[in-house]
């Protein structure tokens, strides 16, 4: 499950800047899209009929949910950076070209991985859940230590990290996606091991229905209802 406090604190240096925007969108892209991009950098958030519901998400059958404010700074970063890789590769060695691609194929995974938790609409009860269980074993070690328990101080740390809600642990989705946009930004450069492939482009693209969708649609990105830890809110305009 995802936190959104935790989302904030981990990604507060990521700033949005509304002046900047979203390189070669129509507005705001939403979650579903920024999640999708890495399978095809010319992915665009747009709609037809219905503007609360983008080409993308309907294809893959998805709640088109917008971006929460939290992750908007990070959406932004990654968007864009994608944006700037059209037509580069002719600029680059095809062994650069496949770290790239590696590289976005770890954001994807994990920013769908984020999203799965997002739109959950269980995410909520189950992060009430694993606090109250996370904050019952801190009181139950807090005893223990007052009862005379010897301890280290390795040990404390080792129990307290294990009673963390899974959202707040080392190794969880919003972590993972901060170190894969921060390995993104240098990817080009970056041997990933002795052994290493190469590729002539970054992604395999869309599937024809979809980028025949796209291609026809009428309208700009998806005027979603934001929706996170279960709940639907308000509307993004």
């Amino acid at each position: 499950m995802a936190s959104l406090d935790h989302i904030a604190k981990v990604f507060s240096d990521y700033k949005y800047d509304q002046d900047v925007g979203f390189e070669s969108s129509c507005g705001v892209p939403c979650l579903g899209c920024i999640s999708e991009i890495d399978r095809d950098i010319s992915c665009e958030c747009v709609t037809n009929d219905d503007p609360t519901l983008c080409v993308v998400c309907k294809h893959y059958d998805k709640t088109c949910g917008s971006i929460p404010s939290e992750l908007l700074g990070a959406a932004q970063m990654y968007w864009n950076f994608v944006a700037r890789l059209h037509g580069q590769e002719r600029f680059l060695q095809r062994r650069q070209i496949w770290r790239i691609r590696r590289a976005l194929e770890a954001c994807g995974s994990a920013w769908r991985e984020l999203e799965g938790h997002l739109m959950n609409p269980n995410n909520l009860g189950i992060l009430a859940l694993q606090e109250s269980v996370a904050s019952r074993e801190t009181l139950t070690l807090s005893i223990i230590q007052s009862a005379g328990a010897s301890l280290s101080i390795d040990e404390i740390h080792e129990r307290l990290d294990a009673v963390q809600p899974p959202y707040a642990r080392h190794g969880n989705c919003v972590v993972t996606l901060r170190n894969a946009l921060a390995h993104l930004c240098i990817s080009e450069d970056v041997a990933m091991g002795s052994v290493e492939g190469q590729c002539d482009s970054f992604c395999d693209g869309s599937p024809l229905e979809l980028k025949t969708a796209m291609d026809d649609a009428c309208g700009g990105a998806a005027n979603c209802k934001v929706v996170h830890n279960g709940m639907s809110d308000y509307t993004r305009q």
